[in-house]
C-alpha cells in the first residue's frame, strides 16, 4: 500500500473541504421588480428582468417555484452584488396576491428571497365619451373634424374604433395614467341622421369596452328671414355652434362665417 499517495490524497481532499467551508453562502436581500405583472386575460405573455441585490452571488444562477418562465441563464456582476435573469409571465394560472420564491443557487449555498404577483392591467372600464352628442353637418360641403375623448380606466395600449357613421383618423393616444384615450375623426353629409345612437369602442391588450354617443344635426338658418324674431335661437352653424344674436345669424346666411 502506498501510504504517500493515501496521505497526499487526503490532504488534498482536506484542504478542498477547508477551502468549500470557508466560502460565504450568498445573501439576497432585494428583488426587482415587486410585484411582477401578470396579465388578467389571454394574450402575449409579459416579460422582464429580475434582478436581486445582495452579496456573495458570483457563480450563482436564479431559479424559482413560481408560475413563470425563467429564459436564458443568470449574469452576476464582478463584485457578486446584483444578480439577473429574464422571464415571461402569462395568463391565467397566476392569481392576485400569489407569493412565491426565487433562489439564488451559488457553489457555496443557497439563499431566497420571496416576491408576490399583481393582476394590475385588468379589463377596461369607460365612464364616457366627448363630445356627446357628436355634430354632424346637415348640408353638403366638407367634413366636419374632431376629437373623441373617452375616458375610464385600464385603457394603456387601448385603441378606439366605432360602429357610427364618423370616420376615425391616425391612432389614439392614452394619458400616462391609462385614464382617458382620445383619436381624431371626421364626420360629413348627409348619412347620419338626428338622434341617431352608435357605439365607440376601446379595445386593449386586456379586453375591450364600449360607450355610446348620439348625432346630432347642425341646423343652419335657411334665409335671414328665419332669423327674426328670436328665431336664430333654433339655428346653428353648420359646424353646430350656436348664434350669439340675430345679426350674428344674418351674417351667417350672408357670408357662411
Amino acid at each position: 500500500m502506498n501510504f504517500n499517495y493515501l496521505f497526499r490524497t487526503s490532504l488534498v481532499i482536506l484542504l478542498l473541504s477547508v477551502s468549500f467551508s470557508a466560502q460565504t453562502p450568498p445573501t439576497a436581500t432585494n428583488v426587482f421588480p415587486r410585484p411582477v405583472l401578470a396579465p388578467a386575460v389571454p394574450g402575449p405573455a409579459y416579460g422582464g428582468t429580475f434582478t436581486i441585490t445582495g452579496s456573495n452571488l458570483q457563480g450563482g444562477e436564479i431559479f424559482t417555484d413560481g408560475p413563470l418562465a425563467l429564459l436564458g441563464s443568470s449574469t452576476v456582476n464582478p463584485s457578486g452584488t446584483s444578480i439577473q435573469r429574464s422571464y415571461q409571465i402569462g395568463c391565467c394560472a397566476p392569481y392576485e396576491g400569489q407569493t412565491f420564491n426565487l433562489f439564488v443557487v451559488t457553489p457555496s449555498g443557497v439563499s431566497v428571497i420571496s416576491n408576490v404577483i399583481t393582476l394590475t392591467e385588468s379589463v377596461p372600464t369607460l365612464i364616457g365619451a366627448s363630445p356627446n352628442p357628436v355634430i354632424a353637418p346637415s348640408t353638403p360641403g366638407p367634413p366636419l373634424s374632431g376629437i373623441v375623448t373617452i375616458t375610464g380606466t385600464n385603457l394603456a395600449g387601448g385603441e378606439i374604433y366605432t360602429d357610427g357613421p364618423l370616420i376615425l383618423l391616425g391612432s389614439s393616444s392614452v394619458n400616462g395614467s391609462g385614464t382617458s384615450i382620445e383619436r381624431s375623426f371626421e364626420i360629413g353629409c348627409c348619412g347620419p341622421y338626428q338622434g341617431q345612437v352608435f357605439n365607440f369602442f376601446v379595445v386593449t391588450p386586456s379586453g375591450q369596452a364600449a360607450t355610446s354617443a348620439i348625432i346630432s344635426l347642425s341646423n343652419p338658418p335657411p334665409n335671414k328671414e328665419a332669423c327674426k324674431n328670436n328665431g336664430w335661437r333654433s339655428f346653428t352653424r353648420r359646424d353646430g355652434s350656436a348664434f350669439k344674436n340675430q345679426g350674428d345669424c344674418v351674417s351667417y346666411v350672408n357670408t357662411g362665417q
